[in-house]
């Protein structure tokens, strides 16, 4: 057995089957002279043909830049011998390229490689090549081809998605922006003055890195961004070309201790802005400034893309809805913040799951909407359990998203699983540190566990990193000022919440703290407005999470204090 690196091409007739049905000799001609000059153009580089079944051809090539010069030779010399020719002689095909380890037994050559190449094959555009990503770093800026980023493609049979480029033709399935499972966004590089370049595209750079450890986004690449690099074309041909919905601008101006950075977030199929900021930074540590102001960035834009699909989503006629879609959909409803909402909210996610079962984040934010439909903290062990299971299969689908880390660690600490809860939040922060929903999960998980000025400086950090931030944010950020006794700021945020009813206890036990006793009665008449059976012992025991036998004291007091029966 011999195991060796190598580029494959593999090269197929476009419509085969019914040009044979039509035209059986004239099409067998054009075949066999078709082989002839590709075999003749593998033999120039060293190649050879592993295998041919009916119309296909398989070959091995050494070097990946001539697999990829002659799958393109190949197409345009079958393009000029087609001119002229009956509609019965011409023939066009398909080519796909990727590189791999083979494996030779007995004159036999195997690999995934192969099953690769013939997938990007068949996805090809008439008379065109498509090619994977590790192909294209090979032969990108080796000669003047253009290629389009199709993105991560999904092909049959192949457990992981494939970064797909293409020469000659994209077919619309593969590159329409506006049907892909995920947000798609490439960061343009930054404009600014020659001297300030290095530092322009640090800073463009760490933005792409920042966005891509969002598992939600498609980012485009460095290298397919940097092509753009004083592009006069229009954002909506950018964009066509990486296959992206979103473009993201920006321009570094630099003076002795300041610097400003523009920033705009555009829909390229309009060339409408969606979100625009400037930072105006004075210059100290340079790279603390650096590191500050992209980390900002990127978790608004993250923020600001979801938003806007989302209502892109709820424009869509259902017919045309993917999982991704009704997820959306279902978040939209989630964050209405009541009960018929929730409801509402798991038929979504659950329709979301059976279009696509492999998609992590509708089975997560399934576990959530059920806890939440029983009150969270005061769900049933069984419907806990079932949260759990269904938030430990979005991990299974998906072990490196930080948003199905943050969930599992949300549903077990309303499990009551402190450990394991902060283990999995703190996961979720070490994989993506620019998610501001991680961070505010931590922060509250902190805070039940007696953290909570810790749990403040994650809180914090996460309002600061997304200044569009949820509700549900003050809901948490109230119950760490209540553990540390700051009951006006306690109020202050409970106050912003868009349906306050839920947190009134909050605010009743704030009031009953601070000795302002007709105000409290007003909260604690909400309390028991919702749930006319309210015993303070009986939601310490059911709802509450507080690890801390002193934090739990310290609310209960509150509560009593506000008017509420024991």
């Amino acid at each position: 057995m011999e195991r060796r690196l190598a580029a494959v091409l593999a090269v197929d007739v476009v419509g085969y089957s019914r040009k044979i049905s039509e035209a059986e000799t004239a099409t067998l001609t054009s075949l066999r002279e078709c082989r002839e000059k590709l075999r003749s153009g593998l033999d120039a580089i060293s190649g050879r043909i592993i295998n041919t079944a009916g119309d296909s051809v398989l070959a091995e090539v050494p070097s990946t830049v001539e697999a990829v010069l002659c799958a393109h030779q190949f197409q345009e010399w079958v393009r000029d011998r087609n001119v002229g020719r009956s509609l019965a002689e011409q023939i066009k095909f398909r080519a796909g390229v990727h590189q791999g380890e083979l494996v030779e037994e007995n004159g036999d050559v195997f690999g995934d490689s192969i099953n690769i190449a013939v997938r990007l094959e068949g996805i090809a555009a008439p008379s065109g090549v498509a090619i994977s990503d590790r192909v294209h770093d090979d032969v990108a800026g080796k000669f003047d081809l253009d290629w389009t980023d199709g993105g991560e493609i999904q092909l049959k049979n192949i457990p992981k998605p494939v970064r797909t480029w293409f020469h000659g033709g994209i077919p619309k399935r593969a590159n329409d922006p506006s049907q892909a499972s995920r947000p798609s966004v490439a960061v343009l590089p930054f404009l600014c003055s020659t001297e300030d370049e290095t530092m322009c595209d640090g800073i463009t750079e760490d933005v792409i890195v920042g966005l891509a450890r969002f598992t939600s986004l498609f980012v485009s690449s460095r290298s397919s961004s940097f092509t753009f690099r004083d592009s006069k074309e229009s954002s909506s041909a950018i964009a066509r070309k990486l296959g992206v919905y979103f473009l993201v601008e920006g321009s570094l101006r630099k003076s002795s201790d300041r610097i400003r950075i523009s920033v705009r977030l555009v829909e390229a199929a309009s060339d409408s802005t969606i979100w625009a900021e400037r930072y105006d930074r004075a210059i100290v540590d340079l790279f603390e400034l650096q590191d500050e102001i992209v980390s900002t960035l990127v978790g608004t834009l993250a923020g600001r893309i979801e938003s806007s699909r989302t209502e892109m989503s709820l424009r869509k006629p259902p017919t045309s809805l993917l999982a991704y879609d009704v997820h959306l959909q279902g978040l939209a409803r989630f964050r209405a913040y009541d009960a018929s909402s929730n409801a509402d909210a798991v038929v979504l996610f659950r329709t979301a799951i059976s279009l696509d079962p492999h998609y992590a984040h509708p089975h997560s934010f399934l576990a959530l909407a059920l806890l939440a439909l029983e009150g969270y903290g005061g769900a049933s062990p069984e419907t806990r359990s079932v949260a759990i299971e269904l938030a430990r299969k979005a991990l299974e689908i998906s072990p490196q998203d930080a948003t199905c880390q943050r969930i599992l660690g949300h549903v077990l600490l309303y499990d009551r699983q402190y450990d394991l809860a902060e283990y999995h939040s703190m996961r979720a922060v070490q994989l993506n540190p620019n998610d501001s929903d991680c961070l505010m999960s931590l922060g509250y998980l902190l805070v039940q566990r007696g953290s909570a000025e810790k749990a403040l400086a994650f809180m914090e950090q996460a309002v600061r990193l997304n200044p569009f931030h949820p509700p549900w944010y003050h809901a948490q950020i109230a119950g760490a000022y209540y553990t540390l006794g700051r009951y006006e700021r306690c109020l202050s945020e409970t106050r912003k919440m868009p349906h306050q009813g839920g947190w009134s206890f909050r605010a009743a036990a704030s009031l009953g703290k601070l000795g302002r006793s007709a105000e409290a009665a007003v909260e604690a008449a909400k309390v028991r407005a919702a749930n006319k059976d309210f015993s303070v012992s009986g939601f310490m025991r059911s709802t509450i999470l507080l690890e801390r036998e002193e934090d739990r004291e310290d609310l209960r007091q509150g509560l009593l204090l506000a008017g509420l029966p024991e």
